[in-house]
């Protein structure tokens, strides 16, 4: 897991999109969250929107929120398609704008689906200064790159078998106890049949 630096695309000044972890190593059926950063460069904003795009072939969204986001004016609700692959955001806060250095836009739970190695990277992204003109302040975006592999068979066996409610060899344990039981009870008629029929010698006169 690695978490972004901004200030490496912000070095020569403006706004900069940036995914929270930049890259990383998931199993196939696993979840992690990752968020949409905006970093200032020092400059109150009051807007910001994009497209974040994903592989989907790998990946899958399982939610978006909004609620840790530093804006409260959405012009539309933040939306995705796992069909398309991409996340659309378009938000804002009133005057003055927000004034911190670094902020959390969105923040994702993705699902991987399979394996291969997944992208995400931004498109149509805009970061407004709260300048009184909107002036488009984005210096750069930070994608991520994802290396998603597939679970170990052991693994997918339990957790299938987990998913059925019980776990492997659950069904043949009861039918060898079962056998066990029947043997044990043949062993004992047995038993009694040789006892009440046991012979012995005749007295002698």
């Amino acid at each position: 897991m690695f978490l972004f630096a901004p200030s490496a695309l912000a070095a020569a000044g403006g706004a900069t999109l940036y995914v929270s972890e930049s890259c990383g190593s998931y199993t196939v059926g696993d979840t992690f969250p990752v968020s949409i950063m905006v970093y200032t460069g020092g400059a109150p904003i009051n807007a910001a929107e994009g497209v974040l795009n994903f592989t989907a072939d790998s990946l899958e969204v399982e939610a978006i929120s909004k609620d840790s986001s530093v804006f409260v004016l959405w012009t539309e609700e933040p939306s995705y398609s796992n069909r398309d692959g991409e996340i659309r955001f378009s938000g804002g806060v009133p005057n003055p704008g927000y004034t911190g250095s670094v902020g959390t836009i969105l923040d994702i739970v993705f699902r991987v689906k399979d394996s291969g190695i997944a992208a995400l990277d931004f498109s149509d992204a805009r970061v407004l200064a709260n300048d009184g003109k909107g002036t488009d302040i984005l210096s750069g975006t930070g994608g991520a790159s994802y290396t998603c592999v597939q679970k170990p068979a052991e693994r997918a066996v339990l957790e299938e078998a987990e998913r059925a409610g019980k776990m492997p060899g659950e069904g043949i344990i009861p039918f060898l106890v079962g056998i066990a039981s029947i043997a044990a009870i043949l062993a004992v008629s047995v038993a009694v049949y040789r006892w009440t029929n046991r012979k012995f010698p005749n007295p002698k006169l």
